[in-house]
């Protein structure tokens, strides 16, 4: 568990998968990222599902939900979805807190690998996962969701939202917000229009959930962009941003994919910007 201001934060890990490494690395040759990444045959590596759960001033906040259990057989079989070791289940289990205790749910986008443990089957039908909690997400996300990109309409999966939507679970959030006391919600597009990423204010160590602003460590590198990102040069220009005020203010980032290093903070080097401080476990 760590703390940040007012709240407790216990970091989830809820699965695993993999991607296409091409994908993760975008234009960068394999003869640079294969000096830290080792493929399967297929070229894909193993990633993490990543979560975290925020508990203080009344509320349990649930950042992210995984990629659930109800995506069709072909996808669950291209990104080798696993959950034999982790799951949100088992990780909300061990901290003590059932799903309906859930007061609160951000994601920061809906692609599906973040928000596919919204809802889940129950009696052969999809009901909301968590019955009790308002979702945050960004009204510009949203928007874009229900009308994605020919490049990016694969990663949404509509189940995962639009049932929330018909039954008015959803908050629209509009940009940058304190969305609650301490919790700050910045926003960028270059991923895709409406990422919202979390910071959790505290005098010392402030976290920063980072969503796939860095979804690895390896991607602090500022060119070192997906081909998932849509514009990848506003991307370039948001890392710049955000590294910067990671770096000034000692923020702790969290990564959501990187199965080794879960945390980490910045320095700025000769031409990048370089993880320290790593964290491996909590």
């Amino acid at each position: 568990m760590l703390r940040a201001g007012q709240y407790d934060v216990y970091i989830l890990e809820t699965g695993r998968f993999r991607l296409d490494a091409g994908v993760v690395f975008g234009v960068i040759p394999k003869a640079l990222w294969g000096k830290n990444v080792t493929p399967d045959s297929q070229n894909r590596m193993k990633m993490a599902l990543r979560s975290i759960l925020i508990i203080g001033n009344d509320h349990k906040i649930l950042v992210e939900t995984g990629a659930g259990r109800h995506l069709n057989k072909r996808l669950k079989r291209l990104y080798q979805i696993d959950h034999s070791e982790f799951s949100l289940e088992k990780a909300l289990k061990q901290v003590g807190i059932s799903k309906d205790e859930i007061t609160d749910v951000i994601n920061t986008h809906l692609h599906f690998d973040h928000c596919g443990g919204n809802v889940v089957f129950q009696e052969g039908a999809l009901s909301p996962a968590f019955p009790n909690a308002i979702y945050h997400i960004q009204k510009a996300q949203l928007k874009w969701a229900q009308s994605p990109s020919i490049l990016d309409k694969n990663s949404y999966v509509p189940e995962d939202y639009m049932l929330l939507l018909d039954q008015n679970m959803i908050r629209s959030v509009e940009g940058e917000t304190e969305l609650f006391p301490g919790i700050h919600i910045f926003t960028t597009r270059g991923h895709t229009p409406g990422q919202q990423h979390i910071l959790l204010k505290d005098f010392q160590e402030p976290l920063f959930f980072c969503a796939d602003l860095f979804p690895l460590h390896y991607n602090i590198k500022t060119t070192w962009i997906s081909s998932l990102d849509i514009f990848p040069l506003d991307f370039i220009a948001e890392k710049e941003k955000f590294l910067y005020r990671a770096e000034q203010n000692a923020w702790r980032i969290i990564f959501p994919h990187d199965k080794e290093v879960i945390s980490a903070k910045v320095r700025k080097s000769t031409k990048y910007y370089r993880a320290y401080e790593k964290r491996f476990d909590y």
